[in-house]
């Protein structure tokens, strides 16, 4: 049984879930993780799936969904596990500039912290991106914020990082 990315992008139409999701099942692939957002008016999926049927075959079946656009990659065997380390989040508020993502996620890689998911939108020419960190338990937290608040200053940008909360889905 192999593990298959699927990538969807569409037009946000009330079909496009049952449809995408209709083909999935016709291939008899179970959805083992997945995550879905509109982006611009779009609906962007993405999907693990696991099953017998290839990528090539889930190709030929999603191609004929009218309006989408779909990505389906060969994974192999699942890497990793839960997340290991400290949960924060990490908020960051400014005017819209480029490389603000790149400096920041730098500094927490450099930490041997991840992003693990994020969110980033702008309204007029403010820009807000609110991501979920993994830090290593040995991090200097404190050191940590110090960077990347001066990290976001040299981009005009407010900072903040705070203890993510436990939530139950």
């Amino acid at each position: 049984m192999g593990l298959l990315a699927v990538t969807v992008v569409g037009a946000d139409r009330p079909e496009v879930i049952p449809e995408v999701s209709g083909v999935l099942a016709g291939a008899d692939l179970d959805i083992r993780e997945a995550t879905m957002t509109r982006l611009g008016g779009y609906a962007v999926m993405v999907l693990l799936v696991s099953g017998d049927a290839s990528a090539e075959e889930v190709r030929r079946r999603v191609a004929p969904l009218p309006g989408v656009v779909a990505t389906v990659v060969g994974l192999g065997e699942r890497l990793g596990g839960q997340d290991q380390g400290l949960g924060y989040v990490l908020s960051v508020h400014g005017p819209g500039r480029p490389g603000v993502l790149a400096a920041l996620s730098a500094v927490l890689a450099d930490a041997g912290g991840r992003i693990t998911a994020f969110n980033a939108g702008r309204s007029g020419r403010s820009h807000a991106l609110v991501a979920d960190v993994c830090l290593p338990g040995h991090v200097d937290v404190a050191r940590l914020m110090c960077r990347l608040t001066a990290t976001g200053a040299g981009f005009g940008s407010e900072i903040a990082f705070r203890p993510a909360r436990l939530e139950v889905m």
